[in-house]
């Protein structure tokens, strides 16, 4: 992680890096993921290159930017439809795309922040008819019924109950 986050911070102007970029740590034990949470919440940006990172952000209503060195958070952000708003390093690559991206966010944040807010919806909505699919299919597990729902039936869920 040492080597992308330096780049980002190489790359910035030196007043900017130290009046107001934060890296975030690990804060770890009870209650140690609140301060992580609490400065994704207050940022103006996060760039992210780890998935939970990009996670909380996007749902703690954060402009979140990928840093793409692994393909699960390329997949991450192009999976909710953001992939414009993550970008490959590879440790030699420019990173003046993403800084472009970050500064036209800023500019017009509303735009961005609508745009996240979108992806948010969009995820809760799946999730909320994940759960609704479970809970027919588990119902129907412990009834002995068939699931009422086409939509349920046609799906296979990787569960299986034991007497």
């Amino acid at each position: 992680d040492f080597g992308p986050i330096g780049s980002v911070l190489d790359a910035l102007d030196d007043r900017l890096r130290r009046e107001r970029v934060v890296v975030a740590g690990l804060a770890q034990g009870e209650g140690g993921w609140s301060a992580s949470f609490d400065l994704y919440r207050q940022a103006s940006a996060v760039i992210a290159m780890r998935y939970h990172a990009g996670l909380a952000s996007i749902g703690l209503g954060a402009p979140v930017f990928g840093i793409s060195t692994h393909h699960k958070i390329a997949g991450q952000f192009a999976a909710m439809g953001l992939a414009a708003r993550c970008h490959a390093f590879d440790g030699q690559g420019d990173l003046a795309a993403l800084f472009e991206a970050v500064a036209q966010d800023l500019a017009r944040p509303a735009a961005g922040i609508a745009r996240l807010a979108s992806a948010k919806a969009r995820e809760r909505d799946v999730l909320k008819r994940h759960h609704e699919d479970i809970a027919v299919w588990l119902s129907s597990r412990v009834e002995g019924t068939s699931p009422p729902s086409a939509r349920c039936a046609r799906r296979t869920l990787p569960i299986s109950l034991r007497p």
